[in-house]
């Protein structure tokens, strides 16, 4: 019905006089953007610079503030949201913390 695994193949020690080999794995980023030449034109060619750059995130249209509460015990409850609010013409982003403790 089931027959046993192989035993396990024995690994051996280096020798004591053996040379210590150390493999560093080279990593190389392939952003070519020129494709090779038959002729004998010079082309001049560069990395992409936008290859790695940030991109802007989404915009979100919310138009309720993203918040958060949590049960501390009974009566008490802490959260925290967000809020924008414009200052003198200028979008003003804040993270707001709140405790509750109800008497």
């Amino acid at each position: 019905m089931f027959e046993p695994a192989a035993p396990p193949v024995a690994i051996e020690a280096p020798a004591a006089d053996a040379p210590l080999r150390i493999v560093i794995p080279v990593v190389t980023l392939s952003t070519e953007r020129c494709p090779p030449q038959a002729t004998a034109e010079i082309v001049v060619c560069a990395a992409d610079p936008e290859a790695f750059r940030l991109r802007p995130l989404p915009q979100l249209d919310r138009a309720d503030p993203i918040r958060a509460e949590i049960p501390l015990g009974e009566g008490i409850s802490a959260g925290i949201s967000n809020e924008q609010a414009s200052i003198g013409g200028i979008p003003s982003n804040r993270i707001k913390a709140t405790l509750k403790i109800t008497f």
